[in-house]
This record gives structure tokens, C-alpha cells and sequence, in this order.
């Protein structure tokens, strides 16, 4: 993933970690009406970006168990929906996260996380914006690439089509 010049995945040179590619390219498929469709942060807290956002809402503090509950619940589901890491299938994947800001797309990523295991990625922090037209040609672009790759590789013919259909219907 490269965002203005910076290779997002990049790490320490002397560790090599894989993963599988079909886990992310299944996330993007089913994830993208949350990215470029209009899924506020739905906590009322203030923030510029998303990791703004989501540190202010891990500053909740309440009396009440079913409040932070459900304060939790409605934070987590919606970094399900934004973040890809949950699309890692055990690799090792940066912390990056995608959301619509009127016609742009903000894509945020927060790599401190994995320096307790020994992993520096290159790319720390930080916050970038794309126009949303940009960010669907270039991500339709590498989805279908991908997923062509995949029609000749994969077994399961049905879930390829599957991903041909949801790019079709959302790009």
C-alpha cells in the first residue's frame, strides 16, 4: 500500500513475514460500501482524522457497564468496517484505516502497535487524503488485477465471481 511516495507495509529489512493476499482483497470487497459510502464515526467525539477519533473515544469513562458496552461495541464495529487489520489472516499488516470525508477518502495508519513485537514499520503515523474518484480507479484497478490473478489460481470459482460482482456493483 502506497500512499504519497510511502510504502505503508514496509519494515525492518531483516524480518520476512507472509500472508495471503485473498484475505484483504475479500476485506476491500465486502468493506467498501463503509469506505466510500458515507459511515460516520458514530461516537461523539471530536477529531480531525480517525486516529483522533478513535483515541478520543478510548477516553470513555462511564459508571454504567451496559454504556461502555455499547460505547465499545459501536467503536469496534466501525473500526471492523474501516480498518483493515482484522483482514491480516495472521500476517503481519499495518494498522491503516479508510474513511469518506466529503469527496475525499482519509486514509490514516497508526503502526506503533507492533513495535512490542519487534517490528518497526517504516511509516509510523500519519494521515493522508485522496479525491474519492482517484482512490476508486486506483483501488478498482488493483482489485481487478488481483482478482484475475485469482481466477487462475483459486479453486473456488464461486467466491471469484462473487468478488467480480461486488467491484461491478460498487466501482
Amino acid at each position: 500500500m502506497w500512499v504519497n511516495g510511502c510504502n505503508l507495509c514496509s519494515y525492518n529489512e531483516h524480518l520476512n513475514y507472509e500472508g495471503d493476499l485473498y484475505y484483504l482483497i475479500d476485506w476491500f470487497c465486502e468493506k467498501l460500501p463503509y469506505i466510500i459510502g458515507y459511515d460516520n464515526f458514530p461516537l461523539p467525539v471530536k477529531g480531525d482524522n480517525t486516529l483522533e477519533l478513535i483515541e478520543n473515544a478510548n477516553k470513555f469513562k462511564s459508571e454504567i457497564d451496559l454504556e461502555i458496552d455499547l460505547w465499545f461495541e459501536a467503536k469496534s464495529r466501525w473500526i471492523f468496517n474501516h480498518g483493515w487489520f482484522s483482514a491480516r489472516g495472521g500476517a503481519v499488516l499495518p494498522y491503516v484505516y479508510f474513511r469518506r470525508k466529503g469527496n475525499l477518502i482519509e486514509i490514516s495508519w497508526n503502526n506503533l502497535y507492533w513495535q512490542n513485537a519487534g517490528i518497526d514499520f517504516k511509516t509510523k503515523v500519519g494521515v493522508q487524503e485522496i479525491e474519492v474518484e482517484i482512490f476508486i480507479e486506483i483501488l478498482k484497478e488493483f482489485l481487478i488485477e488481483i482478482i484475475n490473478n485469482f481466477d487462475q489460481r483459486l479453486s473456488n470459482k464461486k467466491k471469484v465471481e462473487e468478488f467480480k460482482q461486488n467491484i461491478n456493483i460498487l466501482c
